[in-house]
Order: structure tokens, then sequence, then C-alpha cells
């Protein structure tokens, strides 16, 4: 009896020790699902937030009504989702690889916002234009005389037809319109009017129509460049390693509800009931563990391999040939079809290179992200050029039809035999997209992979050496009265020293940003600036962007060189670089409200180059608008840039602005300046950078 109660006794503590056991359990696996499940649903909201981001850059490209709000507003729930990921210490010290990867992908992200940053600046030329245009066709003069109704109904015409593929173009984004455009454009040119009604009209029409000519080319570059970045594929890649993460924690999960298992059966056989449901939750592990290993290996859509295969199967084989196919054109198809047609377009394309890849080749076939597709195999005496030919061909002949909608899709092939397969197969890809008369492309060394890689990484090490040996300074460039050639005032210019040369700070600055040395590189000419002037009676002027504004450290740092300079402060200009995009209205009112305070002025710098909004003018309190070089440099010959130039120092006049022209390269071009009646000038033809200025040539009253 002794015995058996001391098997009852043994078995009663070590079957509270298995209860005990299996509550620290629960609770474990509770809180392991519930912080893994606030990482996914990060992921996915970053994902969701990116597509709603590209939808916007659409939608704002399609409608000339909508402004940049909606995107500016995206962009602020993106930031907010990285600050608290950067503040949540389970991100950093549980999952340090997932964390590293999400920052990578804020990395890649960030420069593709910088990409919409200038996208939106050539949009809103674009659109300015359009709208302009589009009112036109109800304004054109009317002729009485018989003898020119003729005439007149011809040009009537033309310029119909040319508005008309104006928006064709800028609705299809297709540059092959462009041609037709030009065309007609010359023919315009040609139509020449006496009386002051139809010549003025005739005038302003080809200003606007040259306008779109130049910029609708860099609209469609850069909207690809925002539709076919990077930064979705890479997100992607962090939700497949967190999952290869997390199968791992699943499998320990499993040997840990194993050993309950064992543990149940050797002491506690009499608890039947709690082996019945640890058995139960084992399955349910086991079938989620399997769940996991199928996500992290197959693309759900297309049944396809994923990149996260590709990365294991490249390497496995001993002369390896990568295919990337993507479709041209896609997310205008998901936009003008709406999703389902998209994920219908991919599932049909995964399907049919399947079967038009000859089956001997042993080909896998992968979906690498949004519509890009990969195919892998050994080269062997595969024919490449033979297989790429029967895809596009294949293509070409087939058509989609969904809901009764006939769907012709082309594709763009990039090839590559020499590693690393992906990047140098991507690079074939972007040729082939920036020529329009190749289908597909075969990477060769004469693409620079390579080479561009070691160039940014010497460009880097040069500016972390220059920033570290003090060779960093400022250089001072004169801003002139053209009409007394006297010097009004000097803009600091950022230098560095290289092997005993000095070489301008602007072929760095994308490196800078990049490596987090720009904040440096600012404080460096700011201080060593405000230091040179401090016993000068000279004004100055100092270019600012939004990633300074936007710094709280540089703020901070320019308040110390008020506090440090407090006599020199009304000397001082901040030109806000115009040609970046201004996302937070409200942060830079603050810190021209800030400046203003001190006794400084504010520029708006680069103004026409793009991004011009005369909203700007208008909604921020600015004293000078310095009209960007590419308008200044040629208006002595370009009548449509004369005529800009003049627009915008007349809006500036009644704004109550001064004007400062850039680039005055010649006496032709100052001369031309002189007769716009604007107020200062800046170029080499006046004076060129120096490290050191005359204080006594300075203008007192600028």
């Amino acid at each position: 009896m002794i015995k058996t109660n001391k098997k009852i006794y043994f078995a009663a503590i070590f079957g509270s020790l298995a209860i005990l056991l299996l509550i620290f359990f629960e609770n474990f696996t509770k809180t392991y699902f519930i912080q893994n499940n606030r990482i996914l649903n990060t992921i996915h909201d970053l994902q969701t937030l990116e597509a709603k981001l590209d939808y916007q850059i659409l939608e704002n490209s399609l409608f000339l009504y909508k402004n940049f709000d909606s995107i500016i507003s995206t962009q602020k729930n993106i930031e907010t989702i990285f600050k608290k990921i950067e503040s949540d210490k389970h991100f950093k010290n549980e999952h340090p690889s997932v964390y590293k990867e999400l920052m990578d992908y804020k990395r890649t992200l960030y420069k593709k916002i910088e990409i919409i940053h200038d996208f939106e600046s050539v949009n809103s030329t674009i659109k300015n234009s359009t709208m302009y245009l589009s009112t036109l066709i109800t304004k054109i003069p009317e002729i009485n005389e018989k003898s020119d109704k003729l005439k007149l109904e011809n040009y009537n015409k033309l310029v119909i037809k040319t508005i008309s593929s104006i928006f064709l173009a800028k609705n299809s984004f297709d540059e092959d319109f462009i041609e037709e455009i030009k065309i007609n454009y010359e023919h315009l040119k040609k139509f020449s009017f006496d009386k002051k009604n139809l010549k003025n009209f005739h005038s302003v029409l080809l200003s606007h129509l040259q306008v779109f000519i130049t910029n609708f080319p860099i609209y469609t570059k850069y909207l690809n460049e925002i539709l076919h970045n990077d930064s979705k594929e890479k997100l992607q890649k962090t939700l497949e390693e967190f999952i290869v993460s997390a199968d791992k924690e699943l499998k320990f999960l499993t040997l840990l509800y194993n050993i309950l298992i064992i543990f149940y059966i050797l002491f506690i056989i009499a608890i039947l009931y709690l082996m019945l449901i640890i058995d139960k939750e084992n399955i349910l592990l086991k079938k989620a563990q399997s769940k996991l290993e199928k996500m992290a290996r197959i693309d759900p859509l297309t049944k396809l391999l994923n990149r996260r295969v590709l990365d294991s199967d490249k390497k496995k084989l001993q002369n390896p040939v990568f295919f990337i196919i993507n479709i041209d054109r896609f997310k205008h198809f998901n936009d003008f079809y709406g999703i389902n047609a998209g994920d219908f377009i991919l599932r049909y394309v995964a399907k049919a290179l399947k079967n038009i890849v000859p089956k001997d080749s042993k080909a896998k076939f992968y979906r690498i992200g949004g519509d890009d597709f990969g195919i892998l195999m050994e080269k062997d005496s595969l024919d490449i050029e033979k297989i790429a030919k029967d895809i596009i061909d294949y293509f070409k002949t087939h058509t989609i039809r969904y809901n009764n909608i006939d769907i012709h899709l082309s594709v763009s092939i990039g090839i590559t035999l020499q590693k690393p397969l992906i990047e140098t197969a991507d690079m074939a890809l972007k040729y082939v997209k920036k020529d329009i008369r190749r289908s597909f492309f075969i990477y060769n060394s004469n693409l620079g992979f390579y080479k561009k890689i070691e160039d940014n990484i010497n460009r880097a090490k040069i500016l972390k050496n220059a920033l570290e040996t003090d060779n960093v300074f400022p250089y001072f460039q004169p801003i002139c009265d053209p009409y007394s050639n006297e010097i009004v005032k000097y803009e600091v210019l950022a230098r560095l020293k290289n092997k005993n040369k000095v070489e301008s700070i602007s072929t760095y600055l994308q490196i800078a940003k990049e490596t987090k040395m720009y904040e440096e590189l600012t404080k460096t000419i700011f201080e060593k600036s405000f230091e040179y002037f401090k016993d000068k009676n000279c004004h100055f002027s100092l270019n600012i962007s939004m990633e300074d504004i936007s710094n709280p450290n540089t703020l901070k740092f320019v308040k110390k060189l008020f506090d440090t300079y407090p006599h020199i402060l009304q000397k001082v200009t901040f030109e806000i670089l115009e040609s970046t995009a201004i996302i937070d209205y409200n942060m830079v009112r603050e810190f021209i409200s800030m400046v203003k305070k001190m006794g400084s002025k504010i520029a708006l710098d680069d103004f026409g180059s793009g991004f011009s909004n005369y909203e700007h003018i208008l909604n921020l309190n600015i004293d000078y608008i310095k009209i960007d070089g590419s308008l200044i440099k040629d208006i002595d010959k370009n009548t449509h840039a004369k005529l800009i130039v003049k627009t915008i120092n007349n809006f500036a006049k009644e704004a109550n602005i001064k004007t400062v022209a850039e680039f005055v390269h010649s006496q032709e071009v100052l001369e031309k300046i002189k007769e716009l009646n604007i107020d200062y000038a800046q170029g080499f033809y006046l004076a060129k950078p120096t490290p050191f200025i005359k204080a006594e040539k300075c203008k007192k009253n600028f």
C-alpha cells in the first residue's frame, strides 16, 4: 500500500510538473504567435501602402485635377510604420535579420520616393501645359475673310489632332505618340499669321507643345522607374525570410511538444485526456509547419517557385543560364482592367512559359516579384536566342481573352550567363527597356555592372576621407547686379579635395545621402561659411534641402550657429532647392519662420527645373526666385525659354519677389537678362567660384 501511495505521490508530482509545463508552453506559444503576427501585419501594411503609393502615382498622372496630397499622406504613413519598427525592441533583438532586411527595404523605398519627387516635378510641368492646351481648342480666333478660311480650317484640324495626340500619349504613357506630335509640331511651325490675336494664340500653342515634347520622355522614364522599382521584391524577400525563421522556431516547438508527449507516456499515463489534447495540438502544429514550408517555396498566385528557391537553386548549376521575363506595361493592364485581370494575366504567362520552353531543357520556373518571371537551366547545347525568340513570338501571336476582352501582351527578356545571375539579367532587361528596337538582350561585361558598383564604392571612400581629413570646404560664386556689374552677394558652393584636385560636391551628393554622410556634409559647409563671413561686410547664401529641413539634428545645428554668430544673420539667405518636392509645407513654413525671425532671407532655388509650382511662391514667404540655368542658358536663342522666363519674372514682380538668373555664360545671355528686367545674375561669364572673396567689392544694400 505504501509503495502504491509512493507511486501515486510521484505520479502526482510528475503530473503537476507536466501541467505546469503545459501552461508555460501555452503562454509561450500565445506570445510567440501574437508577436509574429504583429511582424507579419507590419510587413503586409508596408506592402499595402507601397501598392497604394503606386496607384496614387498612376492616378495623379492620369487625372489633371489630382494633387500630391494623397501621395504625401501615404509617405507619412510609411514613415510612421518605420518609426514604430525602429523603436520596437522585439524586431531588433528577437529577429535581427528581419529587422536588417526591413531597414534595407526602407533605404530602397526611400530611393523610390526620391524618384517620385522627381516625377512629381515633371508631372506638374506636363499637367500645366496639358490643362492649358485643353482650353486652347475653344479659343482659336476666327477669320472673316474667305481667302483665309481654308487656311484656318486646316490649322484648326491640325491643332485639334495634335492636342488629341497629347491626351492619348499622357493617358496611355505611350512614347510612340511623341513622334506624331513632333511631326504635327513641325507642320504647325510653318503656319504664320498677321493678325495679332492669331499670332499670339499660335505662339502660346507652340510654347506649350514644346514643353510637352521636351518633358514627356522624362515623365515616362520616371514613371517606369517608380512602377518597376525593386523595393517590393525586397519586402517580399523579407517576408519570405521571416517565414523561414518562423519555420525553424516551429520545428523547435514541435520538438518540445514531442518531449511533452514522451513525458506524458512515461510518467502520467493516467492523464489520458491531456495527452489527447497535446496530440491534437501537435497535429495542428505540423499542419501549420507544412503550410509555412509551402508558403516559403511556392508563389501562391502562379504556383511557380519563388525568389527564395531561386537563390538556392542557382548555386547547384555548373553552367547556369538565367532569363528574366517582364510583362510590358503590366501596371497599365492592372489599372485599366482591374487587379483580377492582372492576376489572370500572371497565371496565364506562368502557364505559357512552361509550355514554350522545351521540356528536355529541364528548366525551372520562378516568379521573382511583381510581373517578373525567371527561368533557370543548364547551358549545355541549348539555343538561348531561339528560346527567347519563341517566348517573344508566342505572346505576339496569341491573344488573351478575359471577360470578353481581348488583351494583347508583349514581353521583354534579359538573359545572362554571368554571375551574379539575377543582377546581371536585370541589367540586360533594363538595357532592353531603353532600346525600343530590342525585345531581348544577353548580358555582357560592357554594360558595366561591376564598374558602377566600384565607382559608387570609390566615391563613398573619397567623400568619407575628405570629411575625416577636413578636405571639404566652401567656394564662393558672386551674384551680380547686371546693370551696374556690382557684386551684391555670394553663393556658397561645396567643394572637396581629392588627390590635390578640387572637385564639385555634386557627384557625391547621392552617395552622401545613401551612406548617412549628408548631415555631416551640410554641417561642415554651414559652419565654415559662418566662420568665414563673420568679419566680412558681405551677404551670402547657403543651399538647404528638404533632407536638411526635415532633419532635427541639422536644424538644431543651424539654431546653434544663429546663437554663435548673431551679428551676421541679416546677411544670410537660405536657398531651398525647389527641384526637390516639398513634401511637408508646415515643416518648411516653420523653418522659414524661424530664419526670418533672425533676420535672414529665403530664396527658392532651381525654379523652372521641372517641379515648378507657382503655389510654392504663394504659400511660402520667400524673398528671391532663382530661375534655373536650364531656362537661362539658351534664352538668347530659344524663344520658348524666353517666354517661360518672362512669365516667371512677371509673376515674381507681381508678388514683390526679386529674381536671379543662373547660368549666365555669355554677353548675349546677359543682354537678354537685362531686356527682361531680371534683378540679379549669376554665371561663369560674370564670375567663377573662388576659395576667397574680396569683401570690399560687395554692394552693401542687398
